[in-house]
C-alpha cells in the first residue's frame, strides 16, 4: 500500500470516531513480523499475552 494511501485510511479512522486507535505495522520487519505485531497490540490493548 502506498503511504498516501496509508495516510488517507488512517485519516478516515480518526475522522470516523473517537475511540479508535490505529496501529501500523513497518514495512522493514515484512510479513514474519505480522504475528509479533499482532501480539504486541494485543498485549498494550489488553495488559496480557494474548
Amino acid at each position: 500500500m502506498l503511504q498516501e494511501d496509508r495516510l488517507r485510511l488512517v485519516r478516515a479512522v480518526f475522522e470516523a470516531g473517537d475511540r479508535t486507535t490505529v496501529h501500523m505495522k513497518d514495512f522493514a520487519s515484512g510479513p514474519d513480523g505480522f504475528a509479533p505485531f499482532v501480539r504486541a497490540v494485543l498485549t498494550g490493548l489488553h495488559g496480557t499475552p494474548p
